[in-house]
């Protein structure tokens, strides 16, 4: 079998729509692009891969990624005749176009030889122009694609869509003896290694009829599989709490998320061992880190952007510990000395030891993180040459801002911008100046909604030999950005603290309808419209217009 292509279906008014094909090389476009459904628009997304085979053998459908909390059940797509009511519609609407035409050619002809024929021929040509419009306008491509599907491939797909989400984790009592591990590898908790055990699905690995007696007990051992790995991950938790001793009490923000990066490692081992769905790795995983003092909103953020965070070199250090930490207990052997809790810590919070005051020193910085607010919708709107001109604004209003406040950007996050400043002050200005500027891109533009959020911290960061930043402010940035709405500059206490006066001024900031989530504590920057912009910096009406 090899793999034929990705493709994204979505829900919407009740029925899975294929929204998107990527070739084999595509997938983590693709991926990217299903997660990103779900985060901004909270649209259910499923994400199959399709394999083709090499040797007579019936196509396989799998599933690689669904949006949480997928609970209702959706029609297939294409249900009900859709095609063909389409082409009824087009074809009529592409007569009685060509008809109209006619009518008014003859009248106009009035007296000519050749009235009759210029008429026939005026019908054929504004029929046949209007039926291609219109079938570009009402026919669209996923339908086709969906319709060019092998029967068998449609088949499959639609099992793989019929999922009904209503599994969660269980939260079994603690072990009487937490710092030991159950490691009961044979008998009721194991499974096939041949075999793959998810959440609601049958053992060929597509979702099936549960009601039976076989699927019954099948859930039956899934659950205790599941509640086995809790009980596993949270003695594992145990064990490197044990191992901190009395530090644990005195983890700051930034070494919490180090410390949760070490479990999820150890949580990625065991769904490798057990063959769990990455939604199943995830629900543990939050059980767990939630039983270690990690709000549940905290943790359920956390496990979401974890396939994000290994994508990160020092983010995959600490995993990659994690999970060698974990063989070594499941195997029975000694935690490597580099694979400890203490060693593992130790230098996610100080890479360089003792570097002294170099350039790559820890020093407090503000953290400025700019997000393009309904960017899938965006882009679903305008096409991809109206996203493109949005993003253009955006980027070209983010740096002139960030330029003239005497800031550097760090990097270009897809749909947003990552910028350091050396005082808050400067921060929260240029946070001020790109919303001020972005009400007037929008104020000239009145068909392009732009919309920015943006969030500022104020902590410490630092800057490892690969040259990428890291430290508390840059672990909690993301999160206050995404606690903002349009228009919303949210800043942190610090940040407030360092920079209020009479020209900066705040306000407490309270939940927005296009918040992607809520932080409490933090603060909004308040900003009124120029009414007078001399010798603008940019030329709004231009931006975008141009492909350079």
């Amino acid at each position: 079998m090899r793999v034929a292509h990705y493709e994204i279906y979505e829900a919407r008014f009740g029925q899975w729509a294929l929204k998107g094909r990527h070739q084999p090389k595509e997938e983590a476009l693709a991926r990217a692009r299903a997660e990103k459904n779900w985060t901004d628009g909270r649209i259910p997304t499923i994400l199959l891969q399709e394999n083709v085979p090499e040797d007579g053998e019936d196509v396989d459908v799998s599933v690689i990624y669904r949006s949480p909390e997928i609970r209702t059940a959706f029609k297939p797509p294409d249900s009900g005749g859709s095609m063909a009511g389409s082409f009824m519609t087009v074809a009529i609407n592409g007569v009685i176009i060509g008809a109209i035409g006619a009518v008014m050619a003859a009248v106009a002809l009035a007296g000519s030889p050749a009235r009759f024929f210029l008429s026939f021929l005026v019908f054929l040509m504004l029929t046949a122009g209007a039926m291609m419009v219109l079938f570009r306008v009402m026919v669209p491509v996923e339908l086709m694609m969906w319709r060019n599907k092998p029967a068998d491939a449609k088949r499959k797909a639609i099992e793989a869509l019929s999922v009904i989400d209503e599994s969660e984790a269980p939260r079994p009592p603690p072990p009487s003896n937490p710092n030991r591990i159950r490691k009961q590898r044979k008998g009721a908790f194991s499974h096939p290694r041949g075999e793959v055990i998810v959440e609601g699905e049958s053992r060929s690995g597509h979702f099936g009829d549960n009601t039976g007696g076989a699927a019954h007990g099948q859930s039956s051992q899934l659950q205790e599989l599941i509640a086995q790995q809790v009980l596993i991950l949270q003695s594992f938790a145990n064990d490197a709490v044990a191992r901190l001793g009395a530090q644990t009490t005195n983890l700051q923000s930034f070494d919490r998320y180090g410390f949760n990066l070490y479990i999820a490692g150890g949580a990625q081992e065991l769904a490798r061992r057990e063959k769990l769905t990455e939604h199943t790795m995830t629900s543990i995983l939050t059980n767990v880190l939630t039983g270690q003092n990690t709000s549940l909103e905290t943790a359920k953020a956390f496990a979401e952007r974890l396939p994000t965070a290994g994508n990160r070199t020092r983010f995959r250090a600490v995993l990659d510990a994690g999970r060698a930490a974990m063989v070594a207990t499941l195997d029975d052997k000694p935690i490597p000395p580099d694979c400890a809790i203490e060693k593992v810590l130790s230098n996610w919070s100080n890479p360089h030891g003792n570097a002294g005051a170099g350039p790559n020193a820890a020093r407090r910085l503000a953290v400025l993180l700019t997000d393009l607010v309904g960017s899938t919708d965006a882009t679903r709107k305008l096409g991809n040459s109206g996203a493109q001109r949005l993003l253009r604004a955006h980027n070209a209003i983010v740096r002139d801002a960030v330029k003239q406040h005497r800031g550097q950007e760090v990097k270009h996050t897809g749909d947003g911008i990552l910028c350091i400043f050396n005082s808050a002050a400067d921060a929260a200005s240029a946070g001020m100046a790109i919303q001020q500027d972005a009400f007037a891109y929008v104020r000239d533009n009145p068909d392009l909604p732009l919309a920015i959020r943006i969030g500022i911290e104020y902590a410490e960061g630092m800057k490892d030999e690969t040259g990428e930043y890291f430290g508390p402010a840059f672990t909690s940035i993301e999160g206050i950005c995404d606690a903002g709405g349009n228009g919303d500059v949210a800043v942190s206490p610090a940040v407030k603290d360092q920079s209020q006066g009479a020209v900066l001024q705040y306000a407490e900031l309270t939940p927005s309808p296009t918040a992607k989530s809520f932080v409490p504590g933090l603060f909004k920057l308040l900003w009124q419209p120029k009414t007078v912009y001399n010798a603008p910096p940019l030329e709004y009406r231009q931006i975008g217009t141009s492909d350079t």
